[in-house]
């Protein structure tokens, strides 16, 4: 590795430190998220009214198959701010990821015909 992709060694150590500092609480959000997948209450179909309206209000013409489980879901983490800025500069991104959603469907189709045929 060159210099230049070489970690700063203080920004290194705050890492670290953040890493040690946030084990246990990072084990115990871990623990909880594994029990969440195990329960047979986490089945999305089974999610409240109120909730379940939230999750489909902002799918637009995905709604029908979020609401059946239908499709795997995509998520975009990105900063408070950076999603109201002005400058919008996720603004074209879930309609670039649903169409690279789409087009990977449509292979993983194409492949399965192709390989029952």
């Amino acid at each position: 590795m060159g210099a230049q992709n070489e970690l700063n060694p203080i920004v290194k150590q705050v890492i670290e430190r953040i890493r040690e500092r946030s084990k246990p609480t990072r084990e115990a959000y871990l623990n909880s998220i594994s029990a969440m997948e195990q329960d047979p209450d986490s089945d999305r179909r089974t999610v409240s009214c109120s909730n379940l309206a939230h999750a489909a209000a902002g799918a637009g013409a995905d709604q029908s198959d979020v609401l059946v489980s239908a499709k795997p879901h995509l998520g975009i983490i990105t900063s408070y701010n950076d999603m109201l800025s002005a400058h919008a500069p996720f603004e074209h991104v879930p309609t670039i990821l649903k169409a690279a959603a789409f087009l990977a469907e449509l292979k993983a189709k194409s492949a399965i015909n192709f390989a029952t045929q």
